[in-house]
């Protein structure tokens, strides 16, 4: 049986944008100030935003992997990108960039093999 992968990745603003709606959305805004830093921990996937206050202190606002993933989803829900339901979506780190990746009907050490092939392609890439 044929297997589907599909992965769907995401740059520091559009992971900031995505998180702040969600925040928006459940009345938890980020505190007023500018943005100054994102940090995604490698192995947890902890996303941590650090803001520069106007009075030159700053806050940080943190981010367990089911928020970040639930951001995710509904920014790609409000921005009609197709996220199958019946489908299982792991959140991955390639390359220094979130993604989403959307395995149907294939096996998990499949999906690695295809994110392991990706993240050399992106590689190669960044590097040319």
């Amino acid at each position: 049986m044929a297997s589907e992968y599909r992965l769907i990745f995401f740059d520091q603003n559009e992971l900031c944008r995505a998180l702040i709606e969600y925040n928006r959305q459940r009345r938890t805004p980020f505190p007023p100030g500018n943005l100054k830093k994102v940090v995604i921990d490698r192995h947890t996937l902890n996303v941590t935003i650090q803001i520069d206050k106007d009075a030159g202190q700053s806050a940080t606002v943190a981010f367990d992997p089911s928020s970040v993933a639930a951001a995710l989803i509904v920014y790609c829900r409000e921005r009609k990108i197709p996220l199958p339901a019946k489908s299982a979506k792991e959140m991955r780190l390639v390359a220094d960039r979130l993604c989403f990746l959307i395995r149907i009907k294939g096996t998990p050490s499949e999906a690695a093999i295809a994110v392991e092939y990706t993240g050399k392609i992106v590689a190669n890439e960044v590097a040319a």
